[in-house]
Protein backbone atom coordinates (compact mmCIF):
# COMPACT_ATOMS: atom_id res chain seq x y z
CA UNK A 1 0.00 0.00 0.00
CA UNK A 2 1.36 3.28 -0.49
CA UNK A 3 0.64 6.54 0.79
CA UNK A 4 -0.82 7.63 -2.09
CA UNK A 5 -4.21 9.51 -1.15
CA UNK A 6 -7.49 11.37 -2.23
CA UNK A 7 -10.17 13.54 -0.28
CA UNK A 8 -13.54 13.19 -1.85
CA UNK A 9 -15.77 16.89 -1.90
CA UNK A 10 -16.65 17.92 1.42
CA UNK A 11 -17.06 21.21 3.99
CA UNK A 12 -14.55 22.58 5.02
CA UNK A 13 -16.70 24.29 8.17
CA UNK A 14 -15.11 23.31 11.23
CA UNK A 15 -16.53 20.61 13.40
CA UNK A 16 -18.19 18.97 9.88
CA UNK A 17 -17.35 16.20 7.72
CA UNK A 18 -14.45 16.77 5.48
CA UNK A 19 -14.43 13.29 3.14
CA UNK A 20 -13.68 9.91 2.85
CA UNK A 21 -10.09 9.17 2.51
CA UNK A 22 -9.37 6.71 -0.42
CA UNK A 23 -6.49 4.31 0.28
CA UNK A 24 -4.59 2.21 -3.18
CA UNK A 25 -2.02 -0.39 -3.86
CA UNK A 26 1.23 0.09 -5.24
CA UNK A 27 -0.08 -1.55 -8.57
CA UNK A 28 -3.23 1.65 -8.36
CA UNK A 29 -5.84 -0.73 -7.30
CA UNK A 30 -8.00 -0.08 -4.43
CA UNK A 31 -6.63 -0.96 -0.93
CA UNK A 32 -9.43 -3.63 0.77
CA UNK A 33 -7.85 -3.75 3.88
CA UNK A 34 -5.39 -6.59 3.54
CA UNK A 35 -7.58 -9.72 4.43
CA UNK A 36 -5.18 -11.04 7.17
CA UNK A 37 -5.61 -10.88 11.29
CA UNK A 38 -5.42 -8.49 13.20
CA UNK A 39 -1.94 -7.28 14.66
CA UNK A 40 -1.11 -7.54 17.93
CA UNK A 41 -1.64 -5.03 19.88
CA UNK A 42 1.62 -2.45 21.32
CA UNK A 43 2.89 -3.31 24.34
CA UNK A 44 3.68 -0.19 26.63
CA UNK A 45 7.41 1.14 27.16
CA UNK A 46 8.04 1.59 30.85
CA UNK A 47 10.89 4.26 31.75
CA UNK A 48 13.20 1.29 32.93
CA UNK A 49 12.78 0.07 29.25
CA UNK A 50 13.33 4.21 28.24
CA UNK A 51 16.44 4.62 30.11
CA UNK A 52 17.78 0.82 29.34
CA UNK A 53 16.95 2.20 25.54
CA UNK A 54 18.23 -1.77 23.83
CA UNK A 55 14.65 -2.39 23.00
CA UNK A 56 14.26 -3.57 19.36
CA UNK A 57 10.55 -3.97 19.47
CA UNK A 58 7.98 -1.74 18.41
CA UNK A 59 6.24 -0.44 21.35
CA UNK A 60 4.11 2.74 22.47
CA UNK A 61 5.32 5.15 24.37
CA UNK A 62 3.46 7.92 25.97
CA UNK A 63 4.07 11.38 26.20
CA UNK A 64 4.73 11.26 30.33
CA UNK A 65 7.72 8.43 29.96
CA UNK A 66 8.77 10.17 26.66
CA UNK A 67 9.13 13.57 28.48
CA UNK A 68 10.63 12.26 31.83
CA UNK A 69 13.61 10.13 30.02
CA UNK A 70 14.49 13.50 27.50
CA UNK A 71 14.62 15.60 31.11
CA UNK A 72 16.91 12.36 32.38
CA UNK A 73 19.04 12.45 29.36
CA UNK A 74 19.44 16.13 29.40
CA UNK A 75 20.09 16.05 33.34
CA UNK A 76 23.28 13.58 32.91
CA UNK A 77 25.10 16.35 30.31
CA UNK A 78 27.97 17.31 32.11
CA UNK A 79 28.62 21.21 32.53
CA UNK A 80 30.68 23.19 30.25
CA UNK A 81 34.22 23.40 31.23
CA UNK A 82 35.31 27.15 30.65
Amino acid sequence: MTTQYRVVEGTRDPGQYIGDVELYNDDGTPWTGGGGAAPEPLTEMTAADAQAGTSTEAMSVSPAVLNAEIARQIAAIPPAVP
